[in-house]
């Protein structure tokens, strides 16, 4: 399962310092000549001034490896010029929504096969850490002037990722394995749907629920919450509403009303709603509790409820430090989630309350009975005849 980060600059030489000031490195693979820092760098700066409009021109990323993938420089320069290739770094954008629906033949060492990268680029690996990894710099400039594009990055690297880890036998986490399979569900009932009622009821057979957010979908799946956008472009609303009829479209355009936070009484109940909260967890001796509707997290810096069945409904307080008060600093609570909230708070805070108060009957009535006793006692020894002695 390797793992990527990447980011983007605006000067090649820091970047390249850092990638080449290390003891244990190697120069994998580059397409300029060169092997120092200043060298490297005056060869990147000349290609990217084909388009002196990109300001940030410098792309790094580094794939890293966990022990169980056993890869050596050969297949490591393959799996950086695949991941470069789908990344865009081609003459143009591959489409990784067809490539990760076909089959592919595995019959050569690079995914891409023979397919040439249109930029400047350097891999290094580096053997710094127990993880084996790579660091790829490349210009956001190609040979012909254009600029790749750093739409979406982050989501077409998972889907590169993936791809990689098929193409190249690398062991991939079960949250990407889930991922994939939501996608093929989502895309047989795209095809299979006309329009977006019978899109739910299909996904719930399929045991995928789905909840509207904010003129979006939320999937739910595998006890997990994936956002439209999360998955791709044609899996949020806009995405989807390009191929199915607007039937039922209304519940995922209109969200539900939100109540305004700003309102005393609304904010004076959530400080008595999260007052109870506190003394539960604090009898309970708890940090977190999971009930049937609602999440409570708490710990020294902040509390959160969760509505369980769609975890895009929150509210959140926070503590800067142990003296301050609490802050209210997130709320998403619909109007109807407030209610119900409330009303079982109220439920709770009642029956905590009765509790509280048979208790203080208790005791008092142990009180009273203790005093009782110590009276009768007392009354006991000063009515008992003194003993007398006869004389002989």
């Amino acid at each position: 399962m390797p793992v990527a980060k990447q980011v983007k600059g605006k000067g090649f030489y820091d970047c390249i310092s850092y990638v080449l000031d290390k003891d244990e490195k190697e120069i994998l693979e580059s397409n300029l000549s060169g092997k120092t820092p200043s060298a490297l760098n005056k060869k990147f700066e000349l290609c990217c001034r084909l388009n002196q409009k990109v300001r940030f021109k410098v792309y790094h990323a580094s794939l890293s490896f966990p022990p169980e993938d056993e890869v050596d420089d050969e297949k490591l320069k393959a799996i950086a010029h695949d991941y470069l290739y789908g990344m865009g770094f081609g003459e143009e954008q591959p489409d990784l929504e067809q490539l990760e629906k076909e089959e592919r033949i595995k019959d050569k060492d690079k995914m891409f096969g023979d397919k040439s990268l249109a930029v400047p680029y350097l891999v290094v690996r580096h053997d710094d850490t127990e993880n084996k990894h790579i660091h790829i710099v490349a210009g956001r400039v190609r040979h012909d002037g254009s600029c790749v594009s750093s739409y979406w990055d982050y989501r077409k690297s998972e889907q590169v990722l993936r791809m990689l880890e098929d193409y190249h036998g690398l062991s991939s986490p079960q949250g990407a394995i889930a991922l994939k399979n939501l996608r093929k569900i989502l895309d047989r009932c795209r095809e299979e749907c006309s329009n977006f009622d019978d899109l739910k009821e299909m996904l719930r057979e399929q045991s995928v629920n789905v909840y509207s957010k904010n003129n979006g979908i939320v999937y739910g799946y595998k006890d997990k919450h994936y956002k439209g956008n999360t998955l791709g472009a044609k899996y949020t609303l806009q995405g989807m509403s390009k191929v199915l009829q607007q039937r039922g479209i209304e519940k995922y355009q209109s969200p539900p009303p939100r109540l305004d936070v700003e309102n005393e009484t609304i904010r004076a109940e959530l400080e008595t709603h999260r007052d109870t909260l506190e003394r539960i967890l604090k009898e309970e001796q708890v940090e977190n509790f999971k009930g049937k509707h609602y999440e409570v997290q708490r710990n020294k810096k902040s509390l959160i409820i969760t509505k369980i069945d769609n975890p895009e409904e929150k509210v959140k307080w926070v503590k800067p430090a142990p003296t301050m008060p609490w802050i209210l600093s997130n709320f998403k609570f619909t109007e109807d989630t407030f209610n119900d909230f409330s009303e079982k708070m109220r439920t709770t805070r009642e029956n905590l309350e009765k509790m509280e108060k048979d208790r203080v009957l208790k005791e008092e009535a142990v009180r009273k009975q203790q005093e009782i006793q110590e009276k009768l006692a007392t009354v006991g020894t000063q009515t008992a005849p003194p003993s007398r002695r006869r004389g002989r």
